[in-house]
């Protein structure tokens, strides 16, 4: 697994829903909840009990930790860049995604929030 870093990784834990545009994702569960486990500007690696297809687009809805300017959670668009099994950790998956500047996502918001916690 070859790694492009092109932004600082903060550890950070954040609920994460996520919903799938690729079909058969989830069979029974539209939406999955789990959690960071490290951010940057423009990605996360999140810690979930499924794999997620290589490729695959997700819409997310990231509950921040801690105080945003506004209520409820950011809506983002990925593009998941890996995922691989984790062994001896709370979650059986890492999978590292890839923001998406997407129409009417909360990309630029996404963008100032971690900004303003690495500073």
């Amino acid at each position: 697994m070859e790694l492009d870093r092109r932004h600082l990784r903060l550890p950070a834990e954040h609920r994460v829903f996520v919903e799938s545009d690729t079909e058969g994702l989830s069979d029974d569960t539209p939406i999955t909840v789990c959690s960071t486990l490290d951010v940057s500007v423009s990605g996360m690696q999140l810690v979930l009990d499924h794999e997620l297809p290589v490729g695959a687009f997700l819409h997310l809805g990231v509950e921040p930790s801690g105080s945003t300017e506004r209520d409820g959670p950011l809506f983002l668009v990925a593009v998941v860049r890996w995922c691989q099994p984790r062994e001896n950790e709370d979650g059986p998956w890492l999978a590292g995604l890839e923001l998406q500047p997407a129409v009417e996502s909360d990309y630029q918001l996404w963008e100032q929030l971690v900004r303003r916690v690495a500073s």
